[in-house]
């Protein structure tokens, strides 16, 4: 009874490995880097205008949004009731940071995605060796 010969194990080219590496820093870049953007708000009850910052993490889906506050400037302009007043202050000017939770699904989606690019990246470059080779010829 012939022996078959040992599977290979799984390789790769060195070339398809490179580009994997790429590929896969832009992906951990992408994620990881965050998205920022700076809103103005202001309010009629008090004179102040809030510098809201809001940084995004995630890639291609937002899995955790950041938010810091900060009062620029405070003046009470139209007379309220105490109360009103106290708790739209307070909720006005919080100054520190909101902090938003971690998003499991799409954190998931996002790293499903990233396989799957990787995967598509690997087998595009091993087709595209496995091509060149075949015009060279033997």
């Amino acid at each position: 009874m012939p022996h078959s010969p040992p599977r290979k194990r799984f390789q790769v080219h060195l070339s398809t490995a490179i580009i994997l590496m790429f590929v896969a820093g832009g992906l951990i870049w992408a994620n990881v880097v965050p998205a920022t953007q700076t809103v103005l708000r202001s309010n009629s009850y008090i004179r102040t205008t809030m510098e809201v910052v809001r940084s995004e993490y995630g890639w291609p889906f937002t899995g955790r949004a950041v938010s810091k506050m900060k009062d620029l400037r405070n003046e009470v302009i139209n007379p309220l009731p105490k109360e009103i007043l106290v708790e739209e202050y307070y909720r006005l000017l919080y100054i520190g940071k909101i902090s938003g939770a971690i998003s499991y699904p799409i954190l998931s989606l996002n790293l499903l995605i990233a396989l799957l690019l990787l995967v598509i990246t690997w087998f595009l470059c091993e087709r595209w060796i496995a091509y060149r080779a075949s015009r060279k010829g033997p």
